[in-house]
């Protein structure tokens, strides 16, 4: 799995410099005499943010990256560029971010639901299901848990049962 996330790094790195060299070699950061300094993580992520959320994925994708080689252990950046990636319809992309992202935080909902909603959109159909019914279970538990707090296996009000709340389809 680790190899998978070294991989992607790798690939995110050489089409960050791809689309710099296709830029003219803009610089990526401050000039400091003949040295470049690079950028701050945080303002690449903000600039990367406010891309995202006005739906220019061009450009948010280009500064997702930029974060991911400065700081490559973000669950919700890898989600945001999978995200990005299934939008182009670069699938396997899409995919392969989507995954990283669940190699980081397993339980990551909307890198699940993602990874669930490309399989459907690829036409595997099963398997899409499959993935989404194990994502309403674990919904399911954490919202029972917030409900229900005394229903924990060591308090006396519990009784060591636990609670389950049925959500139904309406």
């Amino acid at each position: 799995m680790k190899f998978k996330a070294q991989i992607f790094r790798s690939v995110a790195v050489a089409v960050m410099s791809a689309q710099l060299l296709l830029a003219g070699c803009a610089s990526t950061g401050k000039t400091v005499g003949n040295l470049s300094e690079p950028e701050d993580t945080e303002q690449l992520r903000l600039r990367a943010d406010t891309a995202y959320e006005t739906g220019n994925y061009n450009l948010a994708l280009k500064h997702y990256i930029k974060v991911l080689a400065q700081a490559p252990e973000s669950a919700e950046v890898l989600y945001r560029v999978g995200f990005i990636q299934e939008q182009k319809e670069s699938f396997r992309e899409a995919e392969q971010a989507y995954s990283d992202a669940l190699e980081l935080q397993p339980e990551y909902t909307p890198a699940r639901m993602g990874k669930a909603l490309l399989r459907l959109r690829k036409g595997q159909v099963h398997r899409a299901f499959s993935d989404l019914e194990a994502i309403r279970e674990q919904d399911q538990e954490r919202l029972a848990a917030k409900l229900f707090p005394a229903n924990e296996k060591n308090s006396p009000e519990g009784g060591g049962q636990k609670k389950h709340l049925h959500i139904v389809p309406v």
